[in-house]
């Protein structure tokens, strides 16, 4: 499965574990990824293929205006601690 720009990505492994982020850039080991907190759009973070799992989502990156925009799409995804 190939990743491209928007597909939402769940990390598995760093200090980032388990979050979900977006993909904003791809080559062919790694991805840059952003989840607009931790790791802003202004400032992304590299990670390895092997360390992020694809997920079927994927948000629409010309709507991503900021940080606080992207923020509340992921938390979307996130499951709900009851």
């Amino acid at each position: 499965m190939s990743i491209e720009r928007g597909q939402v990505v769940l990390s598995l492994a760093g200090r980032d574990t388990g979050e979900y982020a977006v993909v904003l850039d791809s080559t062919d080991c790694t991805v840059t990824v952003a989840n607009g907190k931790s790791r802003p759009i202004a400032r992304p973070k590299m990670k390895n293929l092997k360390h992020v799992q694809i997920t079927a989502y994927r948000l629409n990156i010309d709507k991503m205006v900021s940080d606080k925009w992207l923020r509340r799409q992921l938390n979307r995804l996130q499951p709900k601690h009851q």
